[in-house]
């Protein structure tokens, strides 16, 4: 009977000490985890506050997006750990120290990308949108003061703010003398009023420099499709006579069916509070679902001018890497979503996608490669999607010189 008794006594304490021991491998390897991520977050943090501290606004917005993901990364770590005091301690010693530093300079950082907007649009000599985008600056403004003055903030390197305020007011005597034409205001005046003559011998008669112009405000503006190379272009000591791919009351007909289509696109696509990724979402996916690549032509090499422009795809439904590439700029234009044209070769052809800016950072969209050809109803592809360069790179080849790196890659699949 005590041998009996002695068998059963150590069978229960081999049952509690193998349950003690799940137990504490139920926990230790997760924090040991949740411990390993937020230690790459303090390494991010200590990097951020350098940047603060140094008063480069530019790099801190640079690493801002990065930095805010990875404080999300380590709170989903955080909440897979069992024990309670353990997510505590690793909140307060790592998380809520990241927090305060990236809301030091939250409403700064939004400051500067909203200064970039304007900047842009002062660039294409938008200025009614830039004035408009300077009034939700101030707004913006001073709701930052509000929150600030009653929320404690640390103070920030005197650096910080005259980089703004400099910005500001660079950009405020651009707008204010901005009703004076530029090279590229007065090219840009003429073609969208269809003037059959442009002169801008004022500003340059050097036509690399006028053409290079030129070039950039069609890229920018894709509503003036009805411009083209292939129509008539004669250039004379600063003067350029222009003959239209249409006549007048064809062009303004185009031009109202165009600007009707895309407000009925917005609205079916766009609703309040929307994040900058979901928009460019929704315009890259309807585009994708709502037009087919023009492939019957392409293989026929009898391809109609408005397969190369917004009009044929945003009204016609076909186009090619062109039309795709010019839909992104003129939708995405219209929700202040900076997007550039950009062009180079893919498969050993000439071809053409976009880079679009969402909350500060660049990527990649090739829309025309992520429409299937043959076009298969209601298929998106993402292969093409917010890449980086260099996922890009493996099958696109580009001068990038001239454009902004993207090399986030958080929305990669």
């Amino acid at each position: 009977m005590l041998m009996l008794r002695r068998a059963l006594l150590l069978v229960i304490l081999f049952f509690s000490f193998s349950h003690v021991q799940a137990y504490a491998g139920s926990w230790e390897v997760p924090y040991k985890d949740a411990l390993n991520v937020a230690n790459q977050l303090k390494q991010k943090q200590t990097s951020f506050d350098r940047a603060i501290n140094q008063g480069n606004l530019e790099l801190v917005d640079s690493l801002y997006n990065d930095f805010s993901a990875m404080i999300g990364k380590t709170e989903r770590a955080i909440g897979k750990v069992p024990r309670s005091s353990k997510r505590e301690y690793l909140l307060k010693e790592f998380v809520r120290p990241a927090k305060i530093s990236r809301e030091r300079v939250i409403y700064e950082v939004s400051q500067l990308r909203l200064l970039e907007q304007i900047d842009a649009n002062v660039k294409k000599g938008s200025f009614n949108e830039a004035k408009n985008l300077l009034a939700k600056l101030d707004r913006l403004k001073k709701r930052a003061v509000e929150i600030k003055n009653a929320g404690g903030y640390a103070s920030l390197p005197a650096a910080v703010n005259s980089y703004l305020t400099n910005y500001e007011n660079t950009l405020r005597d651009t707008i204010e003398t901005g009703s004076a034409p530029s090279l590229y205001s007065s090219i840009y005046n003429g073609i969208s009023s269809i003037k059959p003559e442009i002169n801008v011998g004022s500003f340059s008669k050097d036509s690399d420099v006028v053409f290079e112009t030129l070039n950039s405000v069609l890229q920018d503006h894709p509503e003036l499709f009805y411009f083209s190379y292939k129509g008539s272009l004669f250039w004379s000591d600063g003067r350029f006579e222009i003959k239209y791919l249409y006549s007048t009351s064809t062009i303004l007909s185009m031009k109202s069916q165009l600007e009707q289509k895309a407000n009925q696109i917005l609205a079916q696509t766009i609703t309040p509070g929307m994040s900058e990724y979901e928009k460019v979402k929704a315009i890259h996916d309807y585009l994708v679902l709502n037009m087919a690549y023009d492939y019957d032509n392409y293989l026929r090499g009898s391809l109609p001018e408005d397969s190369y422009n917004v009009y044929g795809a945003l009204i016609k439904g076909t186009a090619v890497c062109e039309g795709y590439t010019e839909a992104m700029i003129y939708l995405l234009g219209k929700l202040n979503i900076e997007t550039k044209y950009v062009t180079g070769t893919a498969n050993g052809g000439a071809h053409a996608w976009n880079k679009v800016k969402i909350d500060g950072a660049w990527y990649n969209v090739d829309a025309t490669w992520n429409d299937p050809v043959p076009d298969k109803k209601g298929y998106v592809r993402y292969d093409y999607f917010l890449v980086t360069d260099s996922e890009l790179a493996k099958d696109h080849k580009w001068d990038n010189s001239g454009f902004p790196k993207a090399t986030d890659g958080r929305y990669m699949k």
